[in-house]
């Protein structure tokens, strides 16, 4: 399971410092950068951030991520799949898209026309009942 910290890394040259959580999975480590800074006032002597609003919004953030890969298998994933699932997990998946790139296959690889005009109906009724050509699960 990943772990999750709140840090900076280093300053820029006007003072302010921007904060990133830190992900470590599989004793590897590496940072998703937020949208929040803080300045020296915000920082402890250790360098740690301590300044409340950030810390909130970031505990928010760690506690997402945590909720999403809870809902996964990790097991066999690298760090790399994380980060990705983690920043993309939340989109929607484009039902019509895939069913079009289906039905095409059934149909080039596949040689299945009639099942292919089918499917190919299926989807058209689905659609027209929706009221829509983007049927998003």
């Amino acid at each position: 399971m990943a772990t999750f910290k709140v840090c900076i890394r280093k300053g820029r040259t006007d003072g302010y410092y921007p904060v990133y959580i830190r992900v470590t999975h599989n004793r590897k480590t590496t940072y998703i950068k937020t949208d929040k800074m803080v300045d020296k006032k915000g920082l402890n002597k250790a360098g740690d951030v301590k300044d409340n609003y950030v810390l909130a919004y970031c505990t928010r953030l760690i506690n997402e991520y945590t909720e999403s890969l809870n809902k996964a298998d990790t097991r066999y994933w690298d760090l790399q799949d994380v980060v990705t699932y983690l920043q993309n997990g939340d989109e929607d998946v484009c039902f019509s898209d895939f069913a079009r790139r289906y039905i095409m296959d059934m149909r080039i690889k596949l040689k299945q026309e009639r099942n292919a005009k089918n499917y190919q109906l299926a989807l058209k009724s689905l659609e027209l009942f929706a009221g829509t050509n983007e049927l998003m699960c």
